[in-house]
């Protein structure tokens, strides 16, 4: 079973937002794109109430920094209690915002280790030992795009604050 270690938990956008969300959606999945991750949407959940609704959408980006490291940063976005509205350039929600970032890095994730005891103890040997100063560069690596497309979100979001 593979290794997982995260880098960052709990990091939390939360706000009363106007914002177009076809234009944050693109504008992250571009930015993952770019920096060479596979981005899954693994939730998407729409639910309307009282002519207001919630939407749920859970993102899992990861690449392969060699044959045994992957990194993982998950994206959870909620929309709550919105509406469409329509301005002269643009639709946008207006709603409650919350927006959780996570990262972690997950090692053997092909499982070529895990095939017997002794195999599993090598691995962990090397993990502690020969591979140290390089897992701390890919702690930073990660550390860094977790901040990075958390920060492009805020951006994006205080974007809007003065239209």
């Amino acid at each position: 079973m593979p290794e997982c270690d995260y880098v960052i938990r709990d990091l939390v956008i939360k706000q009363e937002a106007n914002f177009n969300m076809v234009e944050l959606y693109n504008t992250l999945k571009e930015w993952f794109r770019l920096k060479g991750y596979i981005l899954y949407e693994k939730e998407y959940d729409d639910r309307i109430k009282n002519n207001k609704k919630d939407t749920k959408i859970k993102w899992e980006a990861t690449k392969a920094i060699d044959d045994y490291t992957l990194f993982t940063i998950k994206v959870s976005i909620k929309i709550s209690n919105y509406k469409i509205v329509s301005t002269k350039k643009e639709k946008l929600v207006e709603g409650s915002l919350k927006m959780e970032f996570e990262s972690y890095i997950e090692t053997d994730f092909e499982e070529k280790w895990e095939s017997n005891p002794f195999q599993k103890f090598i691995r962990g040997v090397y993990d502690k030992v020969m591979n140290s100063e390089k897992r701390k560069k890919y702690e930073k690596t990660l550390d860094d795009h977790t901040h990075e497309v958390y920060n492009k979100t805020k951006f994006f979001l205080n974007m809007y604050k003065f239209k």
